[in-house]
């Protein structure tokens, strides 16, 4: 009975996938390399020299992102491209306009997120009197970002808004389902109408004596009973996980690596909207089929001895094949909508920040 709805990423590290890498990883890259882009100069005396030729302050912090980002970019941008390409191809055997335009958003979000990384590096290490404080600066920052503010987010969204267990909520669906009509209880009133109804209907004083077989009907109306209630139940529990997710949209603003993470989910189809519709289709399908075969059950089975009767199995192969619709692409940027503000709040407030450092004399010597 583990806590697996807390589990994350940073639990299966061991696991080191594109996003793990582009995410968790090169953050620490840049940061290694470039805590000393300003306070290294300042160590030497360089920053003094830079200062007094033509060069401003802020130009030297412009100049170290703009190298230390195209180091970031030149380094893992193309490997970045290359997978998704090849494992687009590989999974759909092709491109599509809408997969086309999944990978340059991809790509372009990666870009803006190494380019606040950076702007985030460039500017404590200006305002740190040393490297070594720099690196510890920065690597407490890496620790907030990536480990406890989504974990906070996770816990915060699980106290805000409780889900059930998984037994509570199967608990929950069979008492509405008993009190809407229990197909496997002989004296339950709703299906006991459903007899006398269908008596009428064909007027006969029989089950044995219908045209049809009463037993699938008796089957059909439970599985529109359980359906019906099922979905009621999962919208509910679906719309809890949503404002769940809703505190780490908003504690984006807070932390870079919570928008894109978020942002990659959604454009990659690895986001909770996608798990969702792929679930409602597979169960939409699966009442289809069932809803199928009870009607062949219903016109083509004598309700005597139906278990000793057979039909042609040319009545499975006319069963069409599940195929998954995929979230348009205008639907993820949607829910993505508040990730998206997020990182590019996060790249105007980084220039806002180096411009503030620049413009503060204690930090500049």
């Amino acid at each position: 009975m583990s806590e697996a709805g807390f589990s994350n990423g940073m639990l299966r590290f061991g696991e080191l996938s594109m996003a793990t890498v582009m995410q968790l990883l090169v953050p620490l890259f840049i940061i290694f390399i470039g805590f000393q882009t300003v306070a290294g100069l300042k160590e030497n005396g360089m920053l003094k020299i830079l200062l007094c030729q033509r060069a401003s302050y802020l130009d030297v912090l412009l100049g170290k992102t703009a190298g230390l980002t195209a180091v970031s970019w030149a380094l893992f941008l193309p490997i970045l491209t290359l997978s998704l390409i090849l494992g687009t191809a590989m999974i759909s055997g092709g491109f599509s306009p809408g997969s086309s335009l999944r990978i340059l958003l991809i790509v372009l979000l990666y870009a803006l997120y190494f380019l606040v990384i950076t702007m985030l590096v460039v500017g404590v290490s200006a305002a740190s009197k040393s490297g070594r404080s720099a690196l510890m600066l920065l690597v407490l920052i890496w620790m907030l970002f990536c480990i406890v503010l989504p974990k906070s987010a996770q816990t915060l969204g699980s106290t805000l808004y409780q889900a059930p267990d998984k037994i509570a909520f199967e608990q929950a669906i069979l008492a509405d389902v008993s009190k809407a009509g229990d197909s496997h209880n002989p004296d339950d009133p709703h299906f006991a109408g459903l007899k006398a109804a269908t008596l009428k209907k064909y007027n006969v004083d029989s089950i044995s004596q219908l045209p049809v077989n009463y037993g699938a009907l008796v089957m059909q109306e439970g599985e529109n009973i359980t359906s019906r209630i099922f979905n009621q139940h999962f919208d509910q529990l679906i719309d809890t996980y949503k404002s769940q997710n809703a505190v780490s949209s908003l504690l984006s603003f807070a932390d870079p690596y919570l928008s894109i993470r978020n942002l990659s989910m959604n454009l990659s189809g690895t986001d909770f909207d996608t798990f969702t519709a792929f679930q409602k289709q597979t169960e939409k399908y699966r009442f289809e089929k069932t809803k199928t075969l009870n009607e062949i059950h219903l016109t083509r089975i004598k309700f005597k001895d139906d278990n000793q009767q057979k039909v042609s199995a040319k009545n499975w192969q006319r069963q069409p094949d599940f195929t998954f619709r995929p979230v348009p692409v205008t639907d993820n940027l949607a829910a993505g909508a508040y990730s998206m503000a997020a990182l590019l709040v996060w790249v105007a407030g980084g220039f806002a920040a180096l411009a503030f450092v620049s413009s503060k004399r204690e930090f500049q010597l």
